[in-house]
């Protein structure tokens, strides 16, 4: 079997060369470049599986080659997977189609770990239904995000009084952040959260390969479709609107009965 290509892109040598001898460890392809000027230029006789980006480079940062690397729908040739600070994740997660991302510093085991299941999904080997089946097992974690502070916590009370470990974001990035560090079994997302909406956060979601299991809810109140006066839509999800929180309460109960 061919060794999997793995793309480094960073400008601190001493992370790209720990990166690259650690990868090398366990078997993999590795090539690297300083900066997106010289990963454009290695693309040309390099075919990467998966590649990681840092953001702030010099002459070409991340940004400006993940640009150069996607098709007129944004989506990239190749499955990137960022590492970052988190002065940029905020923008990175609004602007990108990505695999996954780690804040600098981090473990060197956790982001090869990180690759692996990213490889995995590409190759089509995760059996979802088993996947599925284990967490049915296990007391469900709802990741709620509500920018209005009050309604987030009587919607988080009423699910922990139902019993569920309940995990809290008051914008879009901080939802997509903790969701990918301590993955739960639902996300309920506010449509209009003031970031990032509702529907594309369940979009970055579904597309990381760490997070693309998670059941995803989009819910607005009928006070908001009311004030507004027009009908939400969301590509990803249907719109669930309720009056009470216990409302979201028993959607969330439906949904997991329908998949025992």
């Amino acid at each position: 079997m061919a060794k999997k290509k793995i793309f480094i892109i960073d400008d601190e040598a001493d992370i790209t060369l720990l990166l690259k001898y650690s990868f090398e460890s366990k078997g993999y392809s590795v090539e690297t470049a300083s900066d997106g000027v010289e990963a454009l230029q290695k693309l040309n006789t390099f075919n990467p599986d998966l590649i990681i980006l840092d953001i702030n480079m010099p002459r070409m940062g991340g940004i400006e080659f993940y640009t150069r690397i996607c098709d007129s729908n944004n989506h990239p040739q190749y499955p990137v997977f960022i590492i970052t600070a988190h002065a940029n994740m905020e923008q990175m997660l609004k602007k990108f189609n990505i695999e996954g991302f780690m804040p600098k510093p981090f473990e060197v085991f956790n982001l090869i770990k990180e690759t692996e299941i990213i490889l995995k999904k590409h190759e089509q080997k995760t059996d979802e239904t088993t996947i599925t089946t284990s967490r049915a097992l296990k007391l469900k974690t709802i990741l709620i995000a509500d920018h209005r502070k009050e309604e987030l916590k009587k919607i988080a009370l009423v699910f922990l009084e139902a019993g569920y470990i309940v995990q809290i974001a008051d914008s879009g990035a901080a939802a997509i952040e903790r969701i990918f560090s301590s993955v739960p079994d639902f996300a309920l997302l506010n449509l209009k959260l003031k970031d990032i909406s509702g529907d594309i956060v369940a979009a970055k979601i579904k597309q990381m390969a760490k997070t693309s299991h998670i059941d995803t809810v989009i819910y607005s109140s009928k006070n908001e479709t009311e004030k507004s006066g027009t009908v939400k839509k969301s590509k990803i999800n249907k719109i669930a609107d309720y009056d009470q929180p216990d409302e979201l309460v028993a959607l969330i109960d439906k949904t997991l009965k329908n998949k025992s």
